[in-house]
């Protein structure tokens, strides 16, 4: 049986309209042939205002490990702000030097890649006709994107082809130019209304954000669209079916044209195997709204509307809707409260875990989190550490992979894998193909870690604004855990040593008392230095803490296993335990701790000697009711050392 192929897809904000429409056809293509598909993505444009945030985004990308996969797509368009292309181009060229594998680039020509392209200028062929035929117009604008953009030409391209072929003279004066956004279809508006141009039949803009701006300034400056003026856009955005009127638009051949590339990337690392045609049920085409006149397909719209209802109240009844979340759920769900609720790092994963369910349907969920993540003077701002830690590993109950043993969230060494995995079990063998979804988890531009939602390569399940929202609730919560764990661990250690303080050290014996067995015993040692006040008297204060840091460096060598080790007081040391004790055992950790100190001192350049006394004491965990008697009797035990130890001087 031969292995499983893996089919990398790098894209940016995997929810909007195109990038979905790229999955689709994808999916749709690597499920007949059998493939995986592994989705990288940050979740904001590139151009995104918080440039600190944006590069924590991005760093996703570095995750991905190319000696993994046999091919690579990416989605260059998305990446491109305001006919902008530094950071694509600069990202191609790095892929192209460290991917060895077959990259295809979609609408998007790049030396030294394979590219495959969406036929935008055909769909503009049939928008113009419909203009033209349908509702004969004569005097028609175009209002397309930045000048000289291969995109901006190209869908301008089968506007003036349409022309050519019938003989109509194009008025260059009716060509505009914009940025694909909003503002530019306002501008225009504001240029009709104001008398400067003459108002035409139609306008077809070349996206539906400019589309939208138009009609609804046209719409504020009095006009009747689409009585008045017609209005058609490009890409049929959730937008465009929600505005009021809505927006004749056209849904473009994109999900056909990743297909294609998969096609492609069968033909290359499986030339001698068979290529099966793309599906003609692929979604495209014209589709009208209520900007050019048209009778309004209804049951379209509701189709198209459905993904972005916001549902207060759901049928938990019914299936169907259960198991396809919405963005509804996500909100009234509070989980941005519930995660506030957490006191502990691991009960903050344990509420996240809780929360998985808004992800459904999903087939395995990971959140992996580099090993230090819990440390907030820790910055990672590019890349990933050599090895990572899943905490969680979700697996939903209805799933024919549920085992009890696999569903976990912990904080802990256990599940320590290397990242060029990716994931714990990249390389294991399934009954059906995957799809994974890659995100990062980071706050501002500090990577924690990442998370990857694994499902069926045929399922309906996608990376949407549920699953972008829910890791942004997750950022949140992590980043809110790491300070109040950073801060209790500030009220629980020794900001000199280190060491746990008194009250660090009680809690960390209870914990220990909680779990020891009936045979244990509980062991005191107190630690105290010599001669402190002289040091800080004759030499300074920092000598002295000199001293303090050198009694404390050996304190936490002869310190084993689970016991507990802490500063006292100024000059003071415990060290708490609980196990199997035996006097000969420590008869031996306080011979090493005098050898210690003596073999500090004498490489020591100090003018002076740090020396110190320790004594113990061990009593049966069943007699012990509280851990000061212990630590009484073990303080008497130092004294009585101290005293036979300067009688002997």
């Amino acid at each position: 049986m031969n292995k499983r192929k893996n089919i990398a897809c790098i894209t940016i904000r995997p929810e909007a309209v195109y990038q979905q429409r790229v999955l689709n056809g994808l999916i749709s293509q690597c499920n007949i042939y059998d493939y995986n598909l592994s989705v990288f993505s940050p979740f904001v444009d590139i151009s995104h205002f918080f440039t600190d945030y944006l590069n924590g985004e991005l760093n996703i990308l570095n995750l991905i490990n190319y000696d993994q996969f046999d091919a690579v797509v990416i989605t260059p368009v998305p990446f491109i702000a305001n006919g902008d292309s530094t950071f694509i181009n600069g990202f191609l060229d790095k892929l192209r030097k460290e991917c060895k594998k077959p990259i295809i680039s979609l609408d998007y020509e790049f030396e030294g890649l394979y590219s495959v392209f969406t036929d935008d200028k055909i769909s503009f062929k049939h928008i113009t006709e419909h203009i033209l035929d349908e509702h004969k117009c004569e005097k028609v604008y175009f209002l397309t994107g930045k000048e000289g953009f291969e995109i901006s030409e190209l869908r301008l391209s089968g506007f003036l082809e349409v022309y050519k072929e019938r003989n109509i003279p194009v008025n260059k004066d009716y060509i505009f130019y914009g940025d694909f956004w909003y503002t530019s279809g306002e501008a225009l508006a504001e240029r009709i209304a104001s008398g400067e141009l003459e108002k035409p039949d139609a306008v077809i803009c070349a996206s539906d954000h400019m589309a939208i701006g138009l009609v609804n300034a046209l719409v504020n400056a009095g006009y009747k669209v689409p009585d008045d003026i017609i209005v058609t856009g490009y890409d049929t955005c959730q937008e465009a079916i929600t505005n009021s009127p809505s927006i004749t638009t056209y849904i473009p051949e994109v999900s056909a044209m990743s297909a294609r590339a998969v096609n492609l990337i069968r033909e290359i690392i499986e030339p001698e195997e068979k290529i099966y045609p793309v599906s003609d049920n692929v979604e495209s085409g014209l589709f009208i709204g209520g900007s050019c006149g048209c009778n309004v397909d209804a049951e379209l719209h509701k189709k198209h509307l459905f993904s972005s209802l916001y549902r207060m109240n759901r049928n938990y009844g019914d299936k169907a809707i259960l198991n396809n979340e919405d963005f509804g759920s996500l909100m009234e769900s509070y989980m941005t409260e519930n995660l506030t609720q957490a006191k502990s790092p691991l009960e903050s994963l344990k509420l996240i875990y809780a929360h998985t369910y808004l992800l459904n349907p999903y087939k395995h969920f990971y959140m992996c989190l580099r090993p230090d993540w819990l440390d907030t003077e820790s910055k990672l701002k590019t890349g990933y550490p050599d090895q990572m830690r899943c905490v969680i590993h979700s697996v939903p109950e209805n799933s024919c992979d549920h085992v009890d043993s696999i569903i976990h969230c912990r904080n802990d060494n256990r599940d320590i894998f290397d990242t060029k995995l990716m994931r714990p079990d990249f390389n294991a063998e399934t009954d059906e193909a995957q799809v994974c979804y890659y995100a990062p988890i980071h706050f501002s531009d500090d990577t924690l870690g990442y998370c990857v939602l694994v499902s069926d390569i045929n399922s309906v399940s996608k990376s949407n604004f549920v699953f972008r929202n829910w890791v942004r609730n997750v950022n949140i919560a992590l980043e809110m855990i790491r300070i109040q764990n950073q801060l209790i661990s500030y009220s629980l250690v020794d900001s000199m040593t280190k060491l746990n303080n008194r009250r660090g050290m009680e809690m960390r014996i209870n914990d220990l008392l909680c779990v020891a067995e009936p045979d244990d015993k509980v062991l005191a040692m107190v630690i105290d230095m010599d001669g402190l006040k002289h040091i800080n008297d004759t030499y300074g204060h920092n000598e002295g803490d000199y001293a303090i840091m050198t009694i404390a460096s050996v304190v936490r060598c002869i310190t084993e296993g689970t016991e507990v080790c802490s500063r006292a007081g100024g000059d003071e040391f415990y060290i708490l335990g609980v196990g199997k004790y035996t006097d000969d055992m420590l008869r031996d950790k306080i011979t090493r701790f005098y050898n210690m100190i003596a073999e500090q001192n004498k490489i020591s350049i100090k003018p002076f000697e740090v020396t110190g006394s320790i004594g113990y004491s061990i009593m049966p965990v069943s007699e012990v009711t509280s851990i000061s008697p212990i630590i009484a009797r073990a303080d008497l035990s130092m004294y009585t050392s101290k005293l036979a130890r300067r009688k002997k001087r």
